[in-house]
């Protein structure tokens, strides 16, 4: 755009020059026509000022490698960092900081200085070679710790408000209830979900749950101990952002109850759909989706190929074989079988080869028993079918992915769900001549991918397992990483799918001296994306525990509302155990409602430096939404704010308790909400 182009003197992996004078010399010799200034980067910003030039408008994720190594492969690096991160940001987002602002509306003290201490732990994993996986082994030390702190942090504050809130709410729905718990609910849309939780053991020999309109409510025993029981159902109808208590009472014999749920040892069927497992493809999967009649065909099939890659970039061996389950023998059970749940578990001992080479050219012929375990489970009214799988990972330098081929011909583009967007992505990539890298054949994604017809889809929702790629097989094969394994920071035998950028100096007629003398000058580094340092523990071994969720849907992601399961899946409904009291909240409530579903609540916290609330919310849709924001306490005042808590411009109020907003298509919209706190007696 100008004549200006800015070199940086040292950079990520690269230390500055200490000659930098003598780096100006060989400048010199090398562009005659070119003028080189030593500077500042404000320098360098007053420059391109002062030049005025007219700007390209360059739209969409910015994931080409045609300029510069973009490391697709550091999504799949060490991907037991990546669940953790996951787990850790959904306990921070979803539960400890909605819950701490609906105790504070009543009265409880905001814990904002503990809150700012998990999410600064968090921050810093997020360093870029801390959450990409790609850096030395003792760094990942210290990441774990953290996320064992923040975990530890949000479970305190996730107790200490939940105690509050159900201290406050009516669950005297029954004269002869025994105990109660309450239901809640943190995202913005009506649930219908599996629960599982632990009690104190109720004093009667048996029991029963009811709402507080008096239904029962079918559930079923896990584990049962001499003071605690852990018990599992299905709530219905929890209302958006907010609770639904129950209420247990003895009952004179042990409860029956009639289930949509039928299973077998190979079958399992709900109101949804039909899955049958076939032992001898690997316990592969075959779905019946019941709403369209779309059958789903050996989906849930594993894959294990060679990797000579390292943290930065998968690199399949020159001679690859793929291992797979497809053919193997499997054994299955029927491991649970309730009214409100059943899982059959499907076990699989994949024999993989031990490691590559000495040569990193193909996999060795030693090969090693890998226990493999999926357990699949269906629900009665969920619209979901989870799995989890069990890995004991015991051999070295390979991927094992696990596919789905959707049975969709002729279909151009997978949908994935990032933070504030779905991403359309073309299935088909680009040749990539003369990139820097190759282009990646795998993607991001948060929470879910999804692959469609506009009539009938696929999507697979995932906790904490980033990448994803599509098979250019004429189906559209979806293809989940579990895990990669790999022993090097950069690994200089396979360069993988790096074009190196050394290249680029031949095509610029540097001789091969120069070449040479660049290299000895990194420091004997052979690499210019980073050290050639082991990190054994990247290789991952040891037991993995990946959990997914297959979702056939009719329509699109959009239409079918899909996308509404994948967060219900990453965002388990929780229950906390209380007495039977009065109290004056209702027994059934919403603390807030964000509607049309189109809205997808992903912060509600106090204000950072005032007594206020913030909601923020982003449009998934293509067109603009008009927004309905209610609030269980009557509002003040409500205004529209920025990411940083500024007021922007005020909204007025329909009702003490309701405004509306227009949302164009993929806005981030902040919402502050000033209301009329209650005083301590009404708190209390």
């Amino acid at each position: 755009s100008t004549k200006n182009i800015l070199l940086m003197n040292g950079g990520d992996h690269a230390f500055p020059q200490a000659e930098p004078l003598e780096a100006l010399g060989m400048f010199k010799q090398l562009f005659e026509d070119g003028v080189l200034v030593q500077g500042s980067l404000r320098d360098y910003l007053e420059r391109l000022r002062r030049a005025d030039p007219t700007l390209a408008v360059h739209q969409g994720e910015f994931r080409g490698a045609r300029y510069h190594p973009i490391l697709a492969g550091t999504l799949s690096s060490r991907t037991y960092i990546k669940r953790q991160n996951a787990k850790s940001q959904c306990l921070l987002e979803y539960y400890a900081e909605p819950f701490a602002t609906y105790a504070w509306m009543f009265g409880l003290d905001y814990p904002h200085l503990i809150l700012q201490k998990a999410w600064k732990y968090i921050l810093q994993n997020h360093a870029h070679d801390s959450i990409c996986g790609c850096s030395i082994d003792e760094v990942y030390e210290d990441v774990l710790a953290r996320y064992t702190w923040t975990k530890q942090i949000c479970e305190s504050i996730v107790h200490d408000s939940l105690e509050a809130l159900s201290a406050w709410t009516n669950t005297n729905a029954a004269k002869d209830g025994l105990s109660a718990f309450i239901v809640y609910n943190q995202l913005n849309w009506t649930r219908t979900d599996a629960v599982e939780m632990e009690i104190k053991k109720p004093s009667a020999p048996h029991f029963e749950i009811k709402e507080a309109g008096g239904n029962r409510v079918p559930y079923q025993v896990l584990e049962e101990g001499e003071n605690r029981v852990r018990l599992f159902f299905v709530a219905e109808d929890v209302p958006p952002c907010g609770y639904k208590s129950y209420v247990i009472t003895p009952a004179t014999e042990r409860p029956l109850f009639q289930s949509s749920l039928t299973c077998d040892v190979d079958v399992l069927e709900n109101d949804f759909f039909v899955v049958s497992i076939d032992e001898g493809r690997g316990a592969s999967l075959t779905i019946l989706d019941k709403r369209t009649g779309f059958v789903y065909r050996n989906l849930n099939i594993f894959e294990d190929g060679g990797d000579g890659g390292d943290e930065y970039n998968y690199s399949p061996p020159k001679h690859d074989k793929i291992f797979t389950t497809e053919n193997m023998q499997a054994e299955t059970s029927l491991v649970e079988k309730g009214p409100a749940r059943a899982t059959i578990q499907a076990k699989v001992d994949l024999i993989l080869p031990e490691a590559l080479d000495e040569d990193q050219e193909e996999r060795s012929s030693q090969t090693v028993s890998c226990p493999l375990t999926v357990s699949i489970s269906v629900y009665r009214k969920v619209p979901r079918i989870d799995l989890k799988a069990r890995f004991d990972n015991r051999v070295k330098d390979h991927r094992l992915r696990v596919a789905f081929p959707t049975g969709l011909f002729g279909v151009a583009h997978a949908n994935a769900h990032d933070r504030f967007y779905v991403m359309g992505r073309p299935i088909e990539h680009p040749r990539g001549e003369k990139w820097v890298e190759r282009p990646p054949t795998t993607h991001p994604q948060r929470f879910f991918v999804d692959v469609n017809d506009d009539a009938v889809g696929l999507m697979i929702a995932n906790k904490g397992l980033p990448e994803y790629g599509v098979r250019r097989d004429g189906e559209a094969t979806l293809a989940l990483t579990l895990i990669r394994s790999v022993g090097w920071i950069f690994n200089i035998k396979t360069l993988g799918p790096v074009v190196r950028p050394f290249q680029l100096f031949t095509e610029l007629g540097l001789e091969k001296e120069l070449l040479s003398k660049l290299r000895s000058l990194a420091g004997g580094r052979l690499g210019d994306l980073g050290p050639t340092i082991p990190t054994p523990e990247a290789q991952c071994l040891g037991v993995h525990t990946f959990e997914y969720s297959i979702l056939p849907h009719e329509g699109t992601w959009r239409t079918s509302k899909a996308y509404r399961e994948a967060y219900n899946f990453n965002v388990p409904l929780i229950a906390h155990e209380t007495t039977v009291h009065e109290g004056g909240l209702p027994a059934e409530a919403s603390f807030l409602r964000v509607e049309p579903e189109a809205l997808v609540v992903t912060a509600i916290k106090k204000a950072e430096m005032e007594d206020a609330f913030i909601v923020r919310f982003f449009n998934i849709a293509s067109e603009t939404v008009q927004g309905k924001i209610q609030t269980l306490l009557p509002m003040e005042e409500a205004y529209e704010a920025s990411l940083d808590e500024r007021v922007v411009q005020g909204i007025a109020l329909e009702s003490e308790k309701t405004i509306r907003v227009n949302v164009s298509p993929h806005r981030i919209m902040t919402i502050k909400l000033r209301y009329t706190s209650p005083s301590a007696e009404e708190a209390s």
